[in-house]
Order: structure tokens, then sequence, then C-alpha cells
């Protein structure tokens, strides 16, 4: 895997626009062809688009899959899905469970704000 600069700016500029620039800053980010080891029952229907690992001993990665078919824009999109994550480690895709609801009401703030329209 090779580290991506494009991705690190425009995760650095959501991080200061969207997110008061409260997520860490040397969160690792990569462009990678395939992402192996998801283990969500939500993942195992479908290939996964984009995936954050958290380690004891070293930042957190933020995977992307990049395809020919791709638009940056859905790229884009993937990316602030994974910054919700880094932002609220423990909520869930879904409103279900003790912090349910978390992860919807901050897509819903990113959207209001405009950030999926937020194209560089």
């Amino acid at each position: 895997m090779k580290k991506s600069s494009y991705l690190k700016y425009l995760y650095n500029l959501y991080n200061e626009v969207f997110f008061d620039d409260r997520l860490p800053k040397d969160t690792v980010l990569y462009f990678v062809p395939d992402i192996d080891g998801v283990k969500s029952k939500a993942a195992q229907h479908r290939r996964t688009n984009a995936v954050t690992r958290w380690y004891a001993d070293k930042p957190i990665h933020i995977l992307i899959r990049r395809t020919p078919e791709k638009s940056m824009r859905y790229i884009m999109g993937d990316l602030l899905h994974e910054m919700c994550h880094v932002a609220n480690p423990r909520a869930k895709c879904s409103s279900e469970g003790v912090y349910g609801g978390v992860f919807d009401r901050e897509m819903k703030r990113l959207a209001a704000a405009g950030a999926f329209e937020f194209i560089w």
C-alpha cells in the first residue's frame, strides 16, 4: 500500500472545515484496489468501499477502495463517511444499539453543512 497525499489533503481540509480540526492529524490514508479482512456483517454481502482501522501503537489508517468506475465525488463521500467513524469511534452505521443515531446525526450534520457538495 502507498500513502495517498491527495486523500491526506482532503482529510486535512475536511477536518478543518467540517470537524473543527478535532480529528487526529497523524491519520494515514491509502487508496487500495481491494479491502481484505473486513468482518462486519453489513460488509459480508458486498465489496467494502472503505474502512477505518485503529491500532494500539500507530496512527489510525483509512483505506479507500479506488476503481476506474468510482468518481472523485464517490471517493469523497467514502472519505467523509470514514471521518465520521473517526469522530465517533463507537457509533455504528445504523440507528440500532446503544450508540444508535449518533452516526446518522453526524452524516446529516455534514450534509446540511454542504460537505457532500464541497468538491476540490
